[in-house]
């Protein structure tokens, strides 16, 4: 795999620098964005907080993605909150949070329009034999609150080599999509793997209000 990275140090000293060029990169606009005095995230959050600062980011990637939903204006970098084995929560910087599992998004909180949570069983296996088709269920609430829930049927397949820009390096990854429908409900979600299998960046449908998720690992 070919990727091309930028050192903690380097990044910081960039930062830091009066005047930098950040470019178009959403990336570079948000760690320029993340140095004291450089200004507030898309939805009005001060982005230099506890957790969140432009040296801790580039110290611990790892540790932190940048959650995207366009949507609502939302841009911002997300860090994780916990984790048992491959199930992660993580929480961005404005308070939502994120549900993972094993990078299959399947729940979120602090949206206008959550995802209550929806089934995951069947994408981790599609994924590592280069396609398939699942049965996922999700619940949601409904207008008055209640409980709603649908089937969709997803079919998942292998797009092919992708170089994915992920913000502190570019990589060669492999690009999936899967395509989910039900009579009252389609959406198309994608996921970019690495040579390991494991997921760095996706797009993922949260729902009617909120439309999609795009998160990139660093």
């Amino acid at each position: 795999m070919r990727a091309r990275t930028i050192s903690a140090v380097a990044l910081v000293a960039a930062l830091s620098a009066c005047g930098a060029d950040t470019g178009d990169s959403i990336w570079m606009r948000l760690f320029q964005s993340l140095r004291p005095g450089g200004g507030t995230a898309a939805a009005g959050v001060p982005m230099e907080t506890p957790g969140f600062t432009a040296r801790l980011i580039a110290e611990r990637p790892q540790d932190f993605m940048i959650v995207d939903v366009p949507t609502i204006g939302l841009n911002q970098p997300a860090r994780i909150l916990q984790a048992n084995g491959v199930e992660q929560t993580w929480q961005a910087q404005g308070g939502a949070t994120y549900a993972l599992d094993d990078g299959i998004l399947v729940a979120t909180r602090g949206l206008i329009d959550d995802l209550l949570v929806i089934s995951s069983e069947g994408v981790r296996p599609a994924l590592a034999a280069g396609g398939g088709t699942v049965t996922r269920t999700i619940e949601s609430l409904d207008s008055l609150d209640r409980l709603s829930t649908a089937t969709v049927t997803c079919t998942i397949t292998r797009d092919g080599p992708e170089t994915v820009n992920l913000g502190l390096r570019e990589a060669d990854l492999v690009k999936f999509t899967e395509h989910c429908a039900s009579p009252a409900l389609v959406f198309d979600n994608a996921y970019w793997l690495d040579g390991a299998g494991m997921i760095m960046a996706s797009r993922q449908f949260v729902s009617v209000g909120v439309g999609y998720l795009r998160s990139n690992r660093l």
